[in-house]
């Protein structure tokens, strides 16, 4: 059997074929074709590769269950992102889409930087950086996802009251 560069080297040949759609003849699959393609050409971690087809295999798997459907039918939504890649610019816009509205917001904060190369020799700008504010993630994760903040956050009224009991008198929770 061939080695991984071989496969990849075999990858990339194909590629250079315009309109040929065939997985390598040593593997059959597509999927590792292009992941030995994308890792190839530095495009991908061999650690990244090993996640996705570990997820393949799971997937797999749970696709001769009872929620096989619903599998595929989520893999086939991604594979469609962009009409099935043939518009490469819309997939960001279709994946969008497909997730729907993010439940946090996120905040632009103005940052002073200084750089030589950005702006020039020592001169400063002011740059709006995106940020997480804690108290608008955790606001979330109680409004939207109730199960997870009962699991992770706050399991009950009484350690909510116990955590109250035991930060009173904290010099953090003083004003200045």
């Amino acid at each position: 059997m061939p080695g991984c560069r071989q496969l990849a080297q075999d990858a990339m040949e194909r590629d250079e074929e315009p309109g040929v759609d065939r997985p390598t003849q040593a593997t059959g699959s597509f999927l590792a074709s292009l992941l030995l393609y994308f890792w190839a050409w530095g495009l991908m971690s061999p650690q990244t590769i090993q996640k996705i087809t570990d997820a393949v295999m799971k997937d797999l798997d749970r696709m001769q269950g009872p929620g096989g459907q619903a599998v595929r039918a989520e893999i086939a939504a991604l594979a469609k992102l962009g009409t099935s890649g043939d518009y490469a610019n819309h997939v960001n816009r279709d994946l969008n889409t497909y997730l729907g509205t993010s439940k946090l917001s996120l905040t632009t904060v103005p940052m002073p930087l200084e750089s030589d190369a950005a702006t020039g020799a020592g001169a400063a700008a002011t740059i709006n950086q995106l940020m997480l504010l804690p108290h608008v993630l955790f606001a979330a994760v109680g409004n939207f996802f109730p199960k997870a903040w009962e699991q992770l956050v706050c399991p009950s009224r009484e350690r909510l009251t116990e955590f109250w009991t035991n930060m009173a008198g904290s010099p953090q929770l003083k004003g200045t």
